[in-house]
């Protein structure tokens, strides 16, 4: 679980959406907005359509959270808000290949 400080709320995950720039990776698209604060925040979103089983969705969302948690990018330790949106692929792929993907991420 990200901590709390480390969490977007509702109406800043909206903002985000609407004026944010988008990326793309291997397995994630990526929003992100500069932020006022001196640390980052992050938003996971993970669709039905990525699998029908909340047990599933709920595994993948820990592992992600877990991942940013420990991770030494420097591009997710900036002070933005940070929203990442899975896709379909990463269903079929580990927990290294998500972090590693998570690593090469390179927000502009």
């Amino acid at each position: 679980m990200v901590a709390k400080k480390n969490r977007l709320k509702k109406g800043e995950i909206e903002y985000t959406m609407k004026k944010g720039d988008k990326s793309n990776s291997r397995f994630f698209i990526v929003k992100h907005l500069k932020s006022t604060e001196n640390f980052p925040k992050f938003c996971v979103i993970i669709s039905k359509k990525i699998n029908k089983s909340a047990v599933k969705r709920n595994k993948l969302k820990r592992q992600i959270c877990e991942i940013l948690r420990q991770t030494e990018n420097s591009e997710l330790k900036s002070s933005k808000n940070i929203i990442l949106i899975p896709k379909k692929e990463i269903t079929q792929s580990n927990f290294q290949e998500i972090e590693a993907d998570l690593g090469k991420l390179t927000l502009n």
